[in-house]
């Protein structure tokens, strides 16, 4: 099922939702870019504040190609040279212009920093205007863009009142049943995020629960993987759920293949576990816990596979610890006789075990260190 953001993404400039002056400054860079005279335009601001969704406006308004490379393609100095400095010198097949769209670009050059040159390059021979977005501008690996002759506008994310219109606009649109108040909660707490704001206004869609209404009991695995691959009240279970998120990610990806053979239905699970493990790498790099209200969203609302119910399994890390826990026992048994040896912790310990493989290939050492050769052979097996 489509998220809820992206059936009503905007179609237009005329429809985002950003604020006035920012539209003001977008539509003065839009009549030179359409002319060919603008520079490259670098959209920085917080996440869910429309940065993509205004590239996308654009090239349907304007009936442009859309060359696009975002945070979940290879973005190397290689793939851009090959992708995007190709597309920026070459017309469209049909006879289209282009706009070419640098998502995320503060995320590029965690891989490779060759692809800075490659990009300055793109910039200095493109024939169509050019569209990068950021999160945040200050990031050092951005040092060299704030210093190319680039146009920057910052999306702030609009104020309460804004969001609180908007939703209750989309509320009655899509016949969504929801109070004023958790109306006026959902555009507080979004703080500008448009896409958070529209998760969880979706969460309440066909759902009789209220988000400022009181806890429900914890709901075990079983139920939550019934809701979030049959279920409506899904976002509801999802947070009730007896398992942290990391591992309701496991019990999803082991279940799929248990709801549904249909091949189409699997590779669309699969790819929505792939932009889940993208947010759960966000959330990690910038200690940034708001990203996992997307990750939430999406076990949400698109996963809905289920065919057929069969037992559920039990994710395969789940059999491997429980296979290797009389094994991980005695090593952690060992590095703490190894620790106490060495005068050291058993993170350190670790470190010992090759060392003393050795010494006691060459004599016998057990009564000086109280370690047995056999446990330190076992070890290795």
């Amino acid at each position: 099922m489509e998220l809820l953001y992206k059936r009503i993404a905007p179609k237009s400039v005329d429809e985002l939702l950003i604020r006035p002056e920012e539209k003001q400054k977008l539509v003065a860079w839009l009549s030179r870019a359409l002319e060919g005279k603008a520079r490259p335009l670098l959209i920085y601001g917080k996440t869910g504040t429309g940065k993509t969704a205004t590239a996308y406006a654009i090239a349907k308004e304007f009936g442009l190609e859309l060359i696009e490379m975002n945070a979940s393609q290879e973005r190397t100095k290689e793939e851009i040279s090959r992708v995007l400095i190709a597309a920026s010198s070459s017309s469209s097949l049909f006879g289209k212009n282009k706009l070419i769209l640098v998502d995320e670009v503060d995320e590029i050059f965690r891989s490779d920093f060759g692809a800075q040159n490659a990009l300055v390059k793109l910039f200095q021979i493109s024939k169509f205007p050019i569209m990068l977005t950021a999160n945040d501008i200050w990031d050092k690996r951005l040092n060299f863009l704030r210093n190319q002759d680039i146009e920057r506008l910052e999306y702030k994310g609009v104020d309460y009142f804004t969001m609180k219109d908007f939703l209750m606009k989309v509320a009655k649109m899509e016949k969504i049943q929801i109070s004023k108040i958790n109306i006026e909660y959902i555009a507080s707490s979004a703080k500008g995020d448009i896409r958070a704001a529209l998760n969880d206004l979706e969460a309440l869609k066909d759902a009789s629960i209220e988000i400022l209404g009181e806890r429900e009991k914890e709901k075990e695995i079983f139920q939550v993987l019934d809701e979030i691959f049959f279920g409506k009240n899904t976002f509801s279970a999802i947070s009730l759920a007896d398992v942290d998120l990391d591992m309701l990610i496991n019990w999803v990806e082991e279940n799929i293949t248990n709801v549904t053979n249909n091949k189409e239905k699997i590779s669309e699970a699969f790819e929505v576990l792939s932009k889940i493990d993208i947010y759960q790498k966000r959330v990690i790099r910038r200690n940034y816990y708001g990203y996992q209200r997307y990750i939430y969203s999406f076990l949400a609302f698109a996963l809905k596979v289920g065919e057929f119910r069969k037992l559920y399994s039990y994710p395969s890390v789940i059999k491997r610890l429980t296979i290797t826990k009389e094994k991980r026992e005695e090593e952690k048994e060992l590095l703490k006789k190894i620790a106490n040896a060495c005068h050291t912790n058993r993170k350190e310990a670790k470190t010992y075990v090759e060392l003393l493989k050795r010494i006691f290939e060459k004599e016998n050492v057990d009564e000086i260190l109280g370690i047995k050769r056999e446990e330190i052979e076992e070890f290795f097996t």
